[in-house]
């Protein structure tokens, strides 16, 4: 995996309620989104690396992790370029998934879809190099 900009200068990034890890609980309905709190990026530059990761979602049930960005910080919407994590049906998924700060919107946040049924438990944390470097 290549970083780049990111140096000596990386931080963990925190929502807008201060909290670094995105923890996504256990969901009972397919075909619904499950939204992690928005990041502001206004002190960050270059590539933004999000972890992610799931339990198995069960027989036949696949986890889709998928980058989205706002102006203001509560209507978003996926990237123009998709960026999103597939797991196998029954597998458990752990990869990483990078963009570049420079290419969208201020705000960002990682959704998880399941195909059917429960996504198991997922979380996501993300890097970034800051600004001017802080």
């Amino acid at each position: 995996m290549t970083i780049n900009v990111l140096g000596t200068r990386t931080s963990l990034l925190t929502n807008t309620a201060g909290t670094a890890t995105v923890a996504i609980a256990p969901q009972g309905n397919s075909n619904t989104a499950i939204e992690g709190g928005a990041l502001d990026l206004t002190d960050f530059e270059g590539d933004i690396v999000f972890i992610v990761a799931s339990s198995s979602a069960g027989a036949g049930n696949t986890v889709t992790f998928t980058v989205q960005d706002s102006a203001d910080g509560s209507t978003f919407a996926g990237l123009t370029t998709a960026l999103t994590a597939v797991s196998a049906a029954a597998t458990a998924l752990y990869t990483t998934l990078v963009v570049n700060s420079n290419n969208i919107r201020r705000y960002v946040r990682i959704t998880a879809v399941t195909s059917s049924g429960s996504t198991g438990h997922c979380a996501a944390v993300a890097f970034g190099s800051k600004k001017y470097g802080g």
